[in-house]
């Protein structure tokens, strides 16, 4: 539904700009309300599917027009990259309102939201301050994990976390590696891993990192969390040590921005160290989706063309762990 109505709206940019600014608008009323109030009701307001869903589909929308693709084929900017900057302060601000732990796949939904419009509008966002905190409160954290049988939670699914996972491996496991995938994508975007500035904007996130693995190492039951941040921290390196050997030869400075912009044109991030790591993120992870899709499967279902019960797609297939 939010692809179909994303095309409507980017056939016309005009008209589109007065129903996004309208509808944009209403949210931004909501968060301000929530900010000035500060109860459990107004958060309420804001912290629930339906905002999730309304930034995310803007974001659809903004991306679809506003897109490098899309504008050199109109031959201008579309009138609707205004409201890229409201919507995503908008929802920098939604991140922000709540920040426990409780709301981390909250945080979450926002983030990915953000990280679909940088891909597609090729804009810069500083989403970092929004994704290292949740990642570094698990490992910063004094007390150890304590242990439960309780499944995985499924960030897809979840606004707020139940009770009974505060505090638990499970949780914590899942929190950070969930948060560091979105860190990698974020830093392996075009406006972030693509700038020859790369080396400087990790400094920080690195730094911050850095500090959560030695919390970690000081306390106990945190193993796989420090190494899955451990690693992300060595690519990251890997990445900007790549950039700057690239760098190294170039001739122009800061002022000019025709050389820089063909320079960062021609960086090709899925080489890059971390885009190579992220990309085999994305293959662990798709391949983890499908084979928890085929274990929830039921095994029949009801075919009624022929009013017989069929196999499902999968069901003669072993699933093996390699």
């Amino acid at each position: 539904m939010k692809n179909s109505a994303s095309e409507l709206y980017t056939m016309n940019h005009s008209a589109a700009y007065q129903h996004a600014f309208n509808y944009i608008r209403q949210l931004a009323i909501l968060l301000r309300n929530s900010l000035k109030v500060k109860s459990k009701e107004a958060y309420k307001q804001v912290y629930n599917w339906q905002f999730v869903h309304c930034v995310d589909f803007w974001t659809i929308v903004l991306g679809r027009a506003c897109s490098r693709m899309r504008e050199a084929e109109r031959g201008s900017e579309s009138e609707l990259r205004p409201l890229i900057y409201p919507l995503v302060q908008i929802t920098l601000g939604a991140i922000k309102l709540v920040p426990n732990a409780r709301s981390y796949p909250y945080h979450m939904h926002l983030a990915r939201s953000i990280l679909h419009l940088m891909q597609h509008t090729n804009t810069y966002v500083p989403l970092a301050p929004s994704l290292l905190p949740i990642l570094t409160a698990q490992l910063a954290s004094s007390s150890a994990p304590k242990a439960s049988t309780i499944r995985p939670l499924d960030f897809e699914t979840t606004l707020r976390v139940p009770q009974q996972y505060l505090k638990t491996r499970v949780y914590a496991e899942g929190v950070v590696e969930e948060a560091s995938f979105l860190l990698a994508e974020y830093l392996t975007s075009g406006p972030v891993q693509g700038s020859v500035g790369f080396p400087e904007i990790v400094v920080p996130v690195v730094a911050a990192m850095r500090r959560a693995v030695k919390a970690a190492q000081k306390g106990k039951g945190k193993g796989k969390e420090a190494v899955t941040v451990k690693t992300l921290v060595e690519r990251i390196e890997e990445s900007a040590k790549w950039v700057d050997d690239k760098r190294r030869g170039i001739s122009f400075g800061p002022g000019r921005m025709q050389e820089i912009e063909a320079w960062e044109t021609g960086v090709k991030i899925e080489e890059t160290p971390l885009g190579k790591y992220v990309r085999v993120l994305r293959k662990a992870r798709e391949k983890q989706r499908k084979l928890i899709e085929r274990a929830s499967l039921t095994p029949y279902y009801l075919n009624y063309t022929d009013t017989t019960f069929q196999a499902r797609e999968g069901e003669d297939e072993i699933i093996e762990e390699d």
